[in-house]
């Protein structure tokens, strides 16, 4: 007959396995640094739980450790205890020291916006955006963060759309690490965003950023064309007329504006000297032409008179034009000479 084996299967319960566990650590407590101990649980993934046993009871024998506190609220956050992390951060929103200050106010912050953004489709979400945004304020009040944190907070201030906070903390970082151009670039985006005057940025955009000179002088041309600086306008493109055709004509098409028409003219006449394109001779007759002042266009004309001759279009422009401005004798004068030229 088969013997029935009577002894029972022991299991381990869960208590009994955590009493263990702390039996263990405080031999560790002991044997080993306590700085040793803390630096290996923190760099522990596997068992959160335990983790955060461990440095509670690291804490009843020294209440006062607020690295310790900031510690266990990191891994309380890793193991979503956010409850437990809540609590210690309140504790350590109070120390006297900066750099645990700092830190439990940057932890705070993304505490609240972990919270905001599990909360977007619900009634609290309006609530969790002005709590999270009254934190952002208050940290950026007291600087409460580094200068290797100043880009992250950056990035925050864009997030809960505080560009005046933005634009301050790129001024920061340029105190701390110099005036790179990427950060250049980021200010400008934000002045304009912000309806600011962005000059000063763009004149250093342009003595910094070679490769895109071009790009920053256009915006600056613009900025000023649409902003409704005349006078700076001017300014602008004579200083840059002097070297490029293009803010030539802009000059001319400004005094048109303006109402300088002759000196709109000039412009147009000494690009026809400088290129020889008819079309500039073109342009300078319809500044007259178009302001009702065909005599003066025609007088204009004539000076040039032989450059009309070269294309059949060009030459019954000219004549239209003297007849237009009941010249009569000049207009009888090139036909003689178109009739020379052909015959």
């Amino acid at each position: 007959m088969q013997h029935v084996n009577n002894e029972r299967l022991y299991v381990i319960s869960y208590r009994e396995i955590v009493v263990l566990f702390l039996t263990f650590l405080i031999i560790l407590f002991f044997l080993y640094p306590k700085d040793f101990l803390e630096q290996n649980v923190l760099t522990e993934e596997s068992n959160h739980d335990l983790s955060i046993l461990y440095l509670q009871n690291m804490l009843q024998h020294d209440k006062e450790n607020e690295a310790l506190m900031l510690s266990l609220v990191k891994l309380a956050i890793k193991g979503a205890k956010i409850d437990l992390a809540t609590r210690l951060l309140e504790l350590l929103m109070q120390s006297d020291d900066m750099d645990i200050l700092q830190e439990a106010h940057r932890y705070s912050y993304l505490l609240h916006k972990q919270r905001y953004e599990n909360t977007k489709e619900s009634a609290k979400s309006q609530a969790n955006y002005q709590k999270l945004l009254s934190l952002f304020d208050f940290i950026m009040k007291k600087k409460l963060y580094t200068k290797e944190q100043i880009q992250d907070w950056y990035h925050e201030a864009l997030y809960l759309n505080r560009y005046q906070e933005a634009q301050r903390l790129l001024v920061q970082y340029s105190l701390h690490y110099g005036e790179k151009v990427e950060i250049l670039k980021k200010r400008y985006y934000l002045a304009m965003k912000m309806g600011e005057n962005p000059l000063e940025l763009l004149h250093k955009l342009q003595q910094k950023d070679e490769y895109n000179t071009k790009k920053w002088l256009m915006a600056e041309f613009y900025y000023l064309q649409e902003s409704g600086h005349p006078r700076q306008l001017e300014k602008f493109l004579i200083e840059q007329a002097s070297f490029n055709s293009f803010f030539q004509e802009q000059l001319s098409e400004f005094y048109i504006r303006e109402k300088k028409y002759d000196k709109a003219v000039e412009i147009y006449e000494k690009l026809y000297q400088q290129t020889h394109q008819i079309d500039y001779l073109k342009k300078a007759i319809a500044v007259y032409h178009g302001n009702n002042m065909i005599a003066k266009a025609a007088d204009f004309a004539n000076g040039y008179e032989n450059s009309f001759l070269i294309t059949q279009e060009m030459r019954e422009y000219l004549l239209k034009l003297y007849l237009a401005a009941s010249q009569t004798q000049r207009a009888s004068n090139f036909a003689k000479k178109i009739l020379e030229l052909l015959y």
